[in-house]
């Protein structure tokens, strides 16, 4: 289910895997499907990749979440982070 395939996303969150926690929550916000979860799951992708410094992976999943989720909060505030991770890669 994508409540426990984000719960591994968290663990490895907290064990500094910030890559294979970003594929689990990808993982979480596919399965998930939904307007709901979706957006909150890939946020969490979007934050391990910027964890991880891997800017154009961040900037994509925040492009996904603001093209798909617009209306949603996550949606709301991916520009916030697109702009960090554009920051960030100079």
């Amino acid at each position: 289910t994508p409540a426990i395939t984000g719960a591994v996303g968290d663990v490895y969150m907290n064990l500094d895997m910030s890559d294979k926690a970003a594929n689990q929550f990808l993982k979480a916000a596919k399965d998930a499907n939904d307007n709901l979860l979706s957006p909150i799951y890939y946020k969490k992708a979007g934050l391990a990749y910027l964890h991880a410094q891997n800017f154009d992976k961040a900037i994509s999943t925040f492009e996904t979440i603001k093209k798909t989720y617009l209306n949603s909060p996550e949606g709301q505030e991916a520009d916030k982070y697109i702009e960090q991770a554009k920051l960030s890669k100079k």
